[in-house]
């Protein structure tokens, strides 16, 4: 398994949001010098943290191991995003997840 690729990814899902290590720190309860370390390889990401960021990101726990990971991708304009905001557009971002997951399974059928 390529870690530089989820650390690469993590980052990048993170400047994608145009979020600050600061507001992520905060979001995932972890210190912006843990996110720095995550984002370099200095620390290993652990699976409760990728999993709480691939919410926020709008993508599967396995997009972090691709190339080029997709996601949900929606715009939206704040210069000053607090972890209450954060936490809403995660749980709207889980919830179309769940809406496309569902709607691929009931294309195939």
């Amino acid at each position: 398994m390529d870690n530089v690729l989820i650390y690469s990814n993590f980052k990048q899902l993170r400047e994608n949001l145009n979020l600050t290590q600061d507001q992520l720190a905060e979001y995932l309860e972890k210190s912006r010098e843990e996110i720095s370390y995550y984002e370099t390889g200095k620390r290993e990401i652990p699976l409760s943290v990728l999993e709480k960021a691939a919410d926020l990101f709008g993508v599967s726990l396995s997009d972090f191991f691709e190339e080029k990971p997709s996601g949900i991708t929606f715009a939206f304009r704040a210069d000053d995003l607090n972890k209450s905001d954060l936490e809403t557009i995660s749980k709207f971002k889980r919830i179309m997840k769940n809406y496309q997951r569902i709607n691929r399974l009931t294309e195939k059928a």
